[in-house]
């Protein structure tokens, strides 16, 4: 089973359910099996799209790993949104201030949707609402990206299925 998968579940008078099947999925985000080439590891089941979320700042920006995750969207015909987070560190003193304008700029001429937020100060959340809304979206960043920050900042008391997954 992975996150999003659509199960049978019986009780059969049992206190706990007991999941008797796993329906088709319409979609999937997966990747290499660690210890199998040939296997697939699923990560997430039944979603639209993949939101790539980034920090600006702390951690620094890695592109490397938003054009991972592009890939991997693209080769599931999942549709990506870039979601850069804490846009609000990127005027502090020792940034390049045009460095994050140049960065959009860049994935927005490929023509992948870009988003700029901050979950603090609240900037950009209603195009994250609007992004999100009617639509089952996996998330996907590094770990202290924001994440959960922004989830809870777009939908202030929601509960979300957030799943953590270390790389």
């Amino acid at each position: 089973l992975a996150a999003g998968d659509e199960v049978v579940v019986s009780h059969n008078g049992h206190a706990r359910g007991m999941v008797e099947a796993v329906l088709p999925r319409r979609s999937a985000l997966a990747r290499p099996d660690v210890f199998y080439a040939h296997l697939q590891q699923v990560i997430v089941a039944n979603v639209d799209q993949v939101l790539i979320v980034a920090a600006w700042r702390e951690p620094a920006f890695w592109p490397e790993l938003v054009d991972r995750y592009l890939i991997a969207a693209a080769r599931y015909n999942l549709a990506p949104i870039i979601c850069i987070n804490k846009i609000d560190l990127a005027g502090e003193a020792h940034d390049d201030p045009a460095g994050l304008a140049r960065t959009l700029a860049a994935y927005q001429r490929a023509g992948y949707r870009v988003l700029a937020t901050s979950a603090r100060p609240g900037a950009g959340l209603a195009e994250l609402r609007e992004a999100l809304n009617g639509r089952t979206t996996a998330l996907a960043g590094l770990s202290g990206v924001g994440k959960s920050s922004l989830l809870s900042a777009a939908e202030p008391g929601q509960e979300c299925g957030v799943e953590e997954k270390r790389e």
